[in-house]
């Protein structure tokens, strides 16, 4: 979108102060609008295909996984309280028909596994013997790609899950590298938690990423 707003200031920085008064002014305008629009039009094409990198962030058990599980229709991240996300994750649309797994930088794919499999491997609680074995730890970077046709994001979204926030060094050092890349930063949080105030912190960090904030267990303030 900086190409698009480019454009746009352009544009305004051109013509702020200048208000045609004689034909040829005008048709000079008209047709300088006429460009413009031809570009933002390009502009904003290129834009619809580039990737939009949602980044999810919060404390352990707050929701992170479950919010994205319900995107993708299925369940394939650790969500339970005894599972917690151990290294960056990020779920991202293909055309391919089934699921598959990748570790971000190695040439071979993850072997075939079942969804308890893949929630054991990506949990902290659980899944050490094998994630060593695949050579697996916290700085690791997961891709799960999922088939396009079984939900209804656009394709050209990355749904990023992070580490529990304020749990260890290793596990912030991944969240604050992920919302850097943040297009769209969104922060889950237990009303019921007393840890919301800690990733209020980390959000006021990228405040130049738009933010959502995702309330769980709001039925519990009742």
């Amino acid at each position: 979108m900086e190409e698009v707003l480019e454009v746009y200031y352009g544009f305004y920085e051109e013509y702020y102060n200048k208000i045609p008064s004689v034909p040829k002014e005008i048709k000079q305008l008209h047709d300088n609008l006429m460009q413009t629009e031809v570009e933002l039009k390009e502009e904003l094409k290129k834009a619809v295909h580039e990737d939009v990198a949602i980044v999810f962030v919060g404390c352990t058990s707050s929701g992170k996984s479950s919010v994205i599980n319900a995107l993708l229709r299925d369940s394939h991240l650790p969500v339970d309280k005894i599972q917690t996300t151990m290294c960056r994750i990020q779920v991202r649309l293909t055309a391919d028909e089934e699921w598959s797994v990748v570790r971000i930088g190695c040439e071979e794919p993850l072997p075939d596994m079942n969804q308890e499999a893949l929630k054991a491997l990506l949990s902290k609680m659980s899944g050490e013997s094998e994630r060593e074995r695949l050579g697996i730890d916290s700085r690791s970077v997961i891709q799960v790609n999922w088939p396009r046709r079984l939900c209804s994001l656009p394709e050209n979204i990355i749904l990023i899950d992070t580490p529990s926030f304020k749990e260890d060094d290793d596990g912030d050092e991944v969240v604050f590298d992920s919302c850097k890349e943040a297009e769209i930063l969104v922060a889950v949080m237990d009303c019921m938690s007393p840890s919301i105030k800690n990733v209020r912190k980390c959000i006021r960090y990228f405040i130049i990423a738009p933010g959502l904030f995702n309330w769980q267990n709001l039925d519990g303030l009742s």
